[in-house]
């Protein structure tokens, strides 16, 4: 049985453990050495607030369908574009997915809710992989006219 973002988190302990568990996994994410370029501008709070944000969407998610509707997926581009931007790809979204585990283990939750909680964060690394794909391409793109830029100039 799939439970809703609301039950998930009762389940969890309610809102002041929830809050807690985002406190736990934004200083697992400070302090993993991956993801320090992704995060390293980001004061606890920030992070806190990204997190938070990005953990709804997952949450949100039924822990039964396989894939995300085109409009939830939509919104995770739009809330991430910034960390994209930033490098952010699958292998990040794979250390922010264990980082999270981590804070629920930590925290004595149920095996069967971390469970739920990995079923539904799998289904963002589709995304997190196509974008920060199609955003290396871009940058890699970039690159190329500027330095074809740079050769017209000086030839």
């Amino acid at each position: 049985m799939s439970l809703s973002r609301d039950e998930l988190i009762e389940k969890i302990g309610g809102e002041n453990q929830y809050n807690f568990l985002v406190t736990s996994f934004c200083e697992n994410i400070q302090e993993d050495a991956g993801l320090k370029d992704i995060f390293m501008t980001f004061d606890l709070e920030l992070l806190a607030d990204r997190m938070t944000a990005l953990l709804d969407i997952v949450l949100a998610q039924s822990s039964d369908s396989e894939s995300l509707d085109e409009s939830t997926r939509n919104k995770v581009v739009m809330n991430n574009y910034s960390l994209f931007e930033a490098g952010m790809n699958a292998k990040h979204f794979k250390k922010l997915q264990a980082n999270f585990e981590a804070a629920l283990q930590d925290a004595w939750v149920e095996e069967d809710l971390i469970e739920q909680c990995n079923r539904r964060f799998a289904k963002l690394q589709l995304v997190f992989e196509e974008e920060g794909a199609a955003m290396e391409q871009s940058v890699i793109a970039g690159r190329v006219v500027e330095v074809r830029m740079m050769v017209a100039k000086s030839a």
